[in-house]
């Protein structure tokens, strides 16, 4: 780590003392009212299944297990624009386009007709429709808050914001400095 970086990470931490507890951590929303336009049932639908289908349970937890649907609500709400909400149901809208063509829509796809439907989402595209667009800030936003909540970060990552151990008590003994006259 050099100079820079430890007086950026200085003053981000300054600022985050600044601000209202409320304002700046998403996951502190949710499960409380949310300020502004949400998911609709069947939009919170496809984003379950979504998370559930690019992060499952293995030994750790999964998207779901961390609440990661509810945090990509609180975004929607409290965070995004009107253009982003606009992008982000494009591509909620485009998850349901691609699993129709199978028939059904995405949030009742399981096993094997989830798996084609993932494959078709995550192929390479000749053209970069609203979308696709759409689909890559929903999968973006469902890692980073699965990467962002506690869970994660005490359980799979083993995060320790403040290493080593602080003890107020421990005894301070000034150094000496030995002058030499030459």
């Amino acid at each position: 780590m050099n100079r820079r970086e430890v007086l950026q990470y200085a003053a981000s931490s300054a600022a985050l003392a600044l601000l209202p507890s409320d304002c700046h951590l998403p996951w502190s929303r949710v499960g409380k009212t949310l300020v502004g336009p949400t998911l609709t049932e069947p939009q919170r639908a496809s984003v379950r299944a979504l998370a559930g289908a690019l992060l499952p349970r293995t030994a750790t937890p999964g998207a779901l297990d961390v609440g990661v649907p509810a945090f990509v609500d609180v975004i929607v709400a409290e965070q995004y624009g009107n253009d982003e909400r606009q992008s982000l149901a494009d591509g909620l809208a485009h998850l349901d386009s691609v699993a129709s063509r199978e028939g059904g829509s995405f949030a009742t796809r399981t096993g094997v007709a989830l798996t084609r439907t993932m494959r078709a989402l995550e192929a390479p595209k000749a053209a970069d429709t609203d979308g696709q667009r759409g689909y890559a800030q929903l999968r973006w936003l469902i890692i980073h808050g699965y990467f962002t909540s506690e869970p994660v970060q005490r359980e799979v990552l083993h995060t320790e914001i403040m290493p080593g151990h602080f003890d107020g008590a421990m005894p301070f003994h000034a150094p000496t400095a030995s002058v030499t006259n030459d």
